[in-house]
């Protein structure tokens, strides 16, 4: 018999699919986080056990603010929560750890008893990792109250002045991937607010000190002391910032005599090699850019580093020393460089990331950026200005005046496609790209043509291109807040290429030593067609004009998306088919759908002849050969094709045509309006 205790129920937040493996779920954090929201669960402490080893979950209770908000799980969405999870990682094993059953036994000494217990994928019984989780016996109710109760718990979850928590699960927001094993239970466990909270004071440990951060004496200076290094470069960002745009571009030819301020004052930089061998990880480099050949390294002082795509500029960037550049200590602690925190345990370090880039990661205000985000917070300044800083500071040459004309040609693209004179000079256009949910996969595409523009014309037709995998972009997706899967976005890609919004490049449009490249890559992965290569048309009033005509010659003759293809395409304008299904062009027809067109076709004309009229359905009716499925998809594929050959129209039934072709209607078999019939058009 279940106990109270047994049957009480929590409100939660449960992703509905079940996932194998953490791998998996993390491959689908940004489809989690977008929809999370919308399935909350009222369990009990069993049931979330239970689902704590398949979905991923988050243990308070969110919902969205506005009914039509599709953006990610957010602080703000955060309601309330009764369940409290731990992640316990172990990461800092020589000075803390502390096995799951030890863990255990310390919780239950501070009168903290667990409810739940179970292992992460990446536990070890040399190396434990797992998930503690505690129920409370009332709601958490503002995240003030929240950051408290955690702080307290992790203070009780230390060993050695070190907790053993990560302080990543701290988030009430945090989102938990499934587990492996469930190794404890106590469904009656109930843990009380007030017990949590009196802890004594002697016992706790600033929050600020959490996670792998030794707890240092007071400091009684206060005052952020900053590197030789690091205030050169602070100085230097200073300078940086007095000059205006025209300055800028001629300091582009001065670039290895130093910058030149206002003043006309010069500040020497380092030479370039020097930087690059001193204070760049190439090896990081090579290990995530999988194109280095667009990176070219000069021994030449005097020569610039040439970088063709944003991309590999961010690459670089991220392979930097920090803790050498910036004048601080690698993997060890010391106090934040960050303004406004005071920190007097220290709690700051430069370490790598999973990526192997170098980030400033502060454990204590919970902190983490890369070498350019860090820059932006202790100098103030925008993000373009530190770009330019650190392209200036390392002598590279990351954009040319051709990429600069381009990526403003498709940043007004972008911006006209939402504006008022779009939807009103091209109704049909813009109708059709809201009814199927395409302007966010326009403006990604767009996006990641200015993010992988070269810095020179590679085209030879002043044309921008850029190639990525269907997958790549998929999982771009999330980022721009969409949602779609792999074939409901090729699907996307295709009409939008259809139309001419976009271009998909055949192999003759390829430049030939990017077309080596992706025969290459073709060949090494043994797949049967190369990467897509991609182009972004310059907008102008022919190019929308051509796209509101094909999407009205789609609909006189009635090109439908359902079972849309290749073979349907090129049976409806073979040309216009040819221009996006470019790695297919010579590939023949289906000799089946053939042959289902010939009897299609000769029906179709024996009806009209005996009747005046006919439809789709009663064509279908008098062929034999094909079940009904088949022949609906391949009526799909050939109707087009039949309205074009014998110049027929698609027309709603109305009483006029009633009584011109001397149709009997008794069985109700066509409706006013909305059945269709089709019949030849009338010579002009």
């Amino acid at each position: 018999m279940k106990t109270k205790q047994e049957e009480l129920k929590y409100t939660i937040l449960v992703y509905p699919k079940i996932f194998s493996d953490k791998e998996e779920a993390s491959k689908s954090i940004g489809i989690i986080k977008n929809n999370i929201l919308d399935h909350p669960k009222v369990l009990t402490l069993k049931q979330i056990a239970d689902l704590s080893l398949k979905c991923a979950i988050s243990f308070g209770y969110g919902k969205r603010l506005i009914k039509d908000d599709k953006k990610s799980y957010r602080k703000i969405n955060w309601q309330y929560q009764q369940i409290i999870a731990i992640d316990i990682d172990n990461s800092n094993k020589e000075n803390s750890y502390l096995t799951y059953q030890e863990a255990i036994k310390l919780c239950k000494k501070n009168k903290l008893k667990p409810a739940i217990v179970y292992t992460t994928f990446s536990h070890t019984e040399e190396h434990h990792r797992y998930r503690i989780v505690f129920a409370l016996d009332e709601k958490i109710n503002t995240q003030e109250e929240y950051s408290l109760i955690m702080q307290h718990i992790c203070n009780v979850l230390s060993s050695n002045s070190y907790t053993i928590a990560d302080t990543k699960s701290l988030d009430c927001c945090r989102i938990f991937y499934p587990g492996k094993d469930i190794v404890y239970t106590d469904y009656k466990a109930i843990v009380k607010k007030k017990t949590v909270l009196s802890i004594k004071p002697d016992k706790q440990k600033d929050i600020n000190t959490l996670q792998n951060i030794s707890i240092a004496p007071d400091n009684s200076n206060n005052q952020i002391c900053y590197s030789d290094n690091l205030k050169e470069i602070i100085k230097e960002i200073a300078e940086l910032k007095k000059l205006d745009a025209h300055s800028l571009k001629q300091l582009r030819t001065l670039i290895n005599k130093g910058f030149i301020s206002s003043t006309r004052k010069v500040s020497t930089l380092k030479y370039n090699i020097y930087y690059i061998y001193n204070y760049v990880d190439l090896n990081n480099i090579c290990r995530y850019i999988k194109d280095v050949s667009v990176l070219t390294i000069d021994d030449k002082a005097s020569n610039p580093l040439y970088i063709n795509t944003p991309e590999t500029f961010y690459s670089l960037a991220g392979s930097i020393k920090m803790d050498k550049f910036l004048g601080l200590t690698f993997m060890k602690h010391f106090s934040c460089i960050l303004p406004n925190h005071e920190d007097n345990n220290p709690s700051a370090r430069v370490e790598i990331d999973k990526e192997g880039k170098y980030v400033y990661h502060c454990y204590g205000c919970d902190k983490r950026y890369n070498l350019l985000e860090l820059l932006e917070h202790l100098t103030n300044s925008n993000h373009l200005l530190i770009k330019r800083y650190i392209a200036l500071k390392f002598n590279i040459n990351y954009e040319s005046e051709w990429q600069s004309s381009k990526d403003k040609k498709l940043e007004e693209y972008a911006d006209f496609i939402h504006s008022d004179i779009f939807q009103e000079s091209y109704p049909l256009v813009y109708k059709t790209l809201k009814r199927k949910n395409l302007f966010g996969v326009l403006t990604m595409m767009i996006d990641l043509a200015r993010a992988y523009v070269y810095d020179v014309d590679i085209s030879g037709q002043d044309k921008v291109i850029f190639f990525l995998t269907l997958n790549q972009i998929l999982n771009k997706l999330p980022a721009f807040g969409i949602t779609k899967s792999r074939k409901s976005l090729y699907d996307s890609i295709i009409f939008l290429s259809r139309v001419g919004l976009i271009e998909c490049l055949t192999t003759e449009h390829i430049p030939i030593k990017l077309k080596n490249y992706l025969k290459m890559i073709k060949n090494k992965s043994s797949k049967q067609y190369r990467i897509n290569c991609y182009s972004i048309p310059e907008v102008s009033t022919e190019l929308l004009e051509r796209a509101e005509q094909i999407i009205s010659d789609d609909k006189k003759h009635n090109v439908r998306a359902k079972h849309f293809c290749r073979e349907a395409a090129v049976r409806a304008n073979k040309d216009i088919a040819n221009l996006y299904y470019t790695q297919s062009i010579d590939k023949p027809l289906s000799k089946e759908v053939d042959t289902f067109y010939t009897r299609y076709k000769r029906t179709a004309i024996r009806l009209l002849d005996k009747q005046g009229y006919t439809t789709e359905k009663e064509i279908c009716g008098f062929i034999r050969g094909f079940n009904a499925k088949t022949k609906e998809r391949y009526s799909c594929y050939c109707l087009p094709q039949l309205i074009k050959e014998l110049n027929l129209e698609r027309v709603n039934y109305s009483k006029q045509l009633e009584r011109k072709y001397g149709i009997i209607n008794k069985t109700k078999k066509y409706f006013y309006g909305i059945s269709q019939i089709l019949i030849r058009k009338e010579s002009d």
